[in-house]
């Protein structure tokens, strides 16, 4: 047959096809062990001198192949040559897939494996992998996907062991995308081999092909998630942005002077409802900065609103807040319960500094008349209320820092649902069940 060291890439030795007369023509010259005649599908042991048949003529030869015999292409940075073609599917004939036998004098072979569309670039292992749920290899750790019995369906072309139509065995695939690892146990050896996704644009700019295939369909096995890359790209951009973002609120946070300008408790009564009650007035330092008003009142089942207006004495511009305080508690099937604060803070920002005064107006619901409780007299004018007003100037404010860390994990988060979703439907195609026991165990035969 000749040696391989004088194999040129792209040359053919021919011979006649022993059942048909046909022209069978031979790439891998003095490896290959068998060849198909394109002509009848006979397969031919061409180890042998004597050219036996190993196999009749199948049933269809195909013609319409993605990649047909003799296409050459360039991947993975070196030259390859199609030099045979399976097809192979599993006992039932539920779904199949087909595999393409790839030749370098100096590389050996390789597989194009094509499923549903999606392609996988596959090289066989000189060793043997732990045979375990989750294998290790280089570094990655695989997860059981899919554990089947299959036969081959169809051959064409040459290839570098002997095969035939009807030949089973049974295949085990762990995942880690974009490889995948799979076991193949004939009966009589078990051979591992590895893969990587590829997209099919880049199988077809290798090998030159100008026909469109059919988009692919489904998600791959070890398909890589379209937004993985992106997604550890952005989960580490936000955690650096968050420590920054940490680091500079604390140095805010440490400057702050939280001066207290009025600290006063202020009592109302019903009568006064609707009519503001104004402080006295009082200074703000600084040239800007923001503004603390405290609310507190001993509510209990009740509640009490307060609309204070911060006027600027020399300006007449106004700043408003609407403080209300509410708590609320008892008994229900579920045990206690409680909600509500009798505290209620508001900050105003960029407050200039000046002579200010607080115009503040009242309601609560003590100024609601409680009959049968109370005296004739409160009946009249409702129960008093008291509450406490305090005013701080240049205070912690988190308002900017909680709406700084929402927006920078908002990309994250809409790429990890995209990218779980992604995920789900991977595993769904799954004959393994999350606890790792698969679904249609069928013993090799």
């Amino acid at each position: 047959m000749g040696d391989i060291k004088k194999y040129a890439p792209g040359s053919v030795k021919t011979f006649t096809c022993p059942n048909c007369g046909g022209t069978i023509g031979i790439r891998a010259v003095g490896i290959s062990i068998t060849a198909v005649c394109q002509s009848c599908g006979s397969i031919i042991d061409i180890a042998n001198e004597e050219l036996n048949i190993i196999s009749k003529a199948q049933k269809n030869t195909k013609v319409d192949l993605d990649l047909p015999l003799g296409t050459r292409g360039h991947l993975f940075g070196a030259d390859w040559e199609v030099i045979g073609y399976t097809e192979r599917g599993d006992l039932d004939d539920t779904f199949s897939w087909s595999e393409y036998l790839l030749f370098n004098p100096w590389q050996g072979f390789r597989f194009l494996v094509e499923s549903d569309g999606h392609w996988t670039f596959v090289k066989m292992l000189r060793q043997e992998i732990e045979e375990v749920n989750s294998p290790e290899y280089n570094g990655k750790r695989y997860k059981l996907f899919s554990r089947d019995n299959i036969k081959v369906n169809y051959v064409l072309g040459e290839f570098y062991w002997r095969t035939k139509v009807g030949e089973k065995a049974s295949v085990e695939d762990y995942v880690a995308p974009p490889y995948i690892l799979s076991r193949e146990d004939s009966g009589q050896d078990v051979i591992w081999s590895q893969g990587t996704y590829i997209r099919p644009q880049v199988i077809q700019d290798a090998f030159g092909v100008k026909e469109k295939w059919t988009p692919p369909v489904g998600i791959a096995p070890n398909q890589p998630s379209p937004v993985g890359e992106s997604l550890s790209a952005a989960v580490i951009a936000a955690m650096v942005a968050m420590i920054c973002l940490i680091v500079f609120q604390i140095m805010m946070v440490s400057h702050t002077k939280n001066q207290v300008l009025i600290d006063t408790t202020i009592q109302m009564l019903s009568t006064q409802k609707g009519t503001p009650q104004t402080t006295d007035e009082f200074d703000i330092p600084d040239k800007t900065g923001n503004l603390e008003i405290m609310i507190a009142s001993p509510v209990d089942n009740n509640w009490l609103e307060v609309e204070a207006e911060l006027v600027n004495q020399s300006t007449q511009e106004n700043d408003q807040a609407l403080e209300t305080v509410e708590y609320y508690h008892g008994y229900d099937s579920d045990g206690s319960w409680a909600e509500g604060s009798q505290v209620s803070r508001d900050i105003l920002s960029a407050v200039p500094g000046g002579k200010y005064r607080l115009l503040l107006t009242a309601d609560a619901g003590a100024f609601i008349p409680v009959y049968g409780k109370t005296t004739p007299d409160e009946v009249a004018r409702g129960l008093p209320v008291k509450y406490q007003l305090r005013v701080t100037r240049d205070v912690p404010d988190w308002s900017n820092f909680w709406t700084a860390f929402l927006l920078l994990i908002v990309c994250p988060s809409v790429l990890w649902l995209y990218h779980s979703s992604f995920e789900k439907r991977r595993w769904a195609e799954s004959s393994i069940t999350l606890s790792g026991s698969p679904t249609n165990i069928r013993k090799y035969e």
